[in-house]
Order: C-alpha cells, then sequence, then structure tokens
C-alpha cells in the first residue's frame, strides 16, 4: 500500500468440473493475478486486473463442451 494505490499478487488454481461421456470430466487452469487497487470515498476499488497463466491441465476441451450445453 502507498498513499491511496495498493498492489496485490495471489496465486490461482482453478477447478472446472463438466460430467461428459468422455469421463474427463476436470479442466485445471493455473496462474496468478496482479491486482491493482485506488481508494476512492473511503472504498478500495479495483483499477486493473491482469490473470497471468502458467499452465493448464486436464481435458481442455471442457469450455467448448459447456458452452454447448449452455445453446442446447
Amino acid at each position: 500500500i502507498k498513499d491511496n494505490e495498493a498492489h496485490l499478487f495471489c496465486y490461482v488454481t482453478a477447478k472446472h468440473y463438466l460430467k461428459n461421456e468422455s469421463g474427463k470430466n476436470v479442466w485445471t487452469v493455473v496462474g496468478t493475478y496482479d491486482i491493482d487497487l485506488k481508494k476512492e470515498e473511503k472504498k478500495w476499488i479495483i483499477h486493473s486486473l491482469t490473470f497471468n497463466f502458467k499452465y493448464t491441465s486436464g481435458n481442455e476441451e471442457l469450455p467448448e463442451m459447456a458452452q454447448k450445453k449452455m445453446n442446447n
């Protein structure tokens, strides 16, 4: 924190699950977030949010499968 600005950093692992016929039901995305905040009227407001992708594992087709499921 410096004056009315702050920088946050965090590690992220997001596991996505969608049961499907292939049996490959999980897709994992790993990375970090850089978050910049500014204090405005006694509230911290997100000024920027950046996801820094590291790697993915599992069924990388899961997002497309989920989209198709939503459209049916």
